[in-house]
């Protein structure tokens, strides 16, 4: 019996530190911490660019490596923040030379840096203050090959995101927010995803407004099939697709004309 009820006391302590888990992490995952924006200078992409990754294979990413990237990039594409930016990573041994508007050159360097990665962009402007072209390029150090085997593809899926962040006016979080908060200053001991809190400061950036509402178009009314009144008269005259003399179109007409209600109230009514 003592067994019995140490088992049963033991059962109910691991039941309540289950539930109190699951408590924290759901707190967790709503406690975020809004990112700075970037500075208005800075180069961003601009709204609803379609901007493409070239991912230079020839500089050492592996497989793992290349997929991580691409699904970090790419997990901004659904995000509900106004931008309307959308990444496609496209691997290529013969990438584009760097430049070219909506673009960005990503290699792999294999030697340590000062970060995992960095994405470094520029803006081509006209003479009125408009950008007229965005491209970056895209560094990642041999960094990302730092540390447990089994947690590094969501660490990289995480930096990768965290560049991604950049592109869209967002900047490291780091001196502000704690480790983890938002995409911006990614955990080292969990994948960390895009926050609601990355998406509602990018929605107040003024390079991305929120969009006009289409406005819904005035219905063309129906015509009347039995009759039209004459303007500025008490007259009714009789369409091509009734019968009858015009004056008491709804109970002498025939089909679509009669409505089987005694309009004029003399105790006639001829049905449909």
């Amino acid at each position: 019996m003592k067994f019995l009820r140490f088992s049963i006391f033991g059962i109910a302590i691991l039941l309540f530190s289950i539930v109190v888990t699951l408590i924290n992490k759901s707190v967790h995952a709503d406690d975020c911490c809004p990112p700075p924006l970037r500075p208005a200078v800075a180069a961003r992409f601009q709204q609803n660019a379609q901007v493409t990754v070239y991912l230079d294979i020839n500089t050492g990413f592996n497989g793992d490596e290349r997929n991580a990237i691409k699904a970090g990039l790419e997990d901004w594409n659904d995000e509900p923040n106004n931008s309307g930016v959308k990444y496609t990573v496209v691997e290529t041994d013969n990438p584009p030379a760097p430049g070219g508007n909506n673009t960005i050159i990503a290699s792999f360097v294999n030697s340590p840096g000062s970060h995992e990665a960095q994405l470094n962009l520029s803006d081509r402007r006209s003479s009125n203050g408009a950008v007229t072209n965005v491209s970056g390029v895209l560094t990642f150090w041999n960094n990302i090959r730092s540390g447990t085997p089994s947690l590094l593809p969501a660490f990289l899926r995480s930096t990768a995101r965290h560049e991604g962040g950049h592109g869209i006016g967002l900047e490291n979080s780091d001196a502000t927010c704690p480790e983890g908060s938002n995409i911006m200053f990614p955990s080292r001991n969990q994948e960390t995803f895009i926050t609601p809190c990355d998406n509602a400061v990018i929605k107040t950036d003024p390079v991305y407004p929120s969009p006009t509402p289409t406005p819904s178009p005035t219905p063309t009314p129906e015509p009347d099939p039995c009759a039209s009144q004459v303007a500025g008269s008490a007259l009714v005259t009789a369409n091509a697709l009734c019968t009858g003399d015009g004056g008491d179109l709804t109970e002498s007409g025939m089909g679509e004309c009669n409505d089987g209600i005694d309009n004029d109230f003399d105790g006639l009514i001829r049905l449909r």
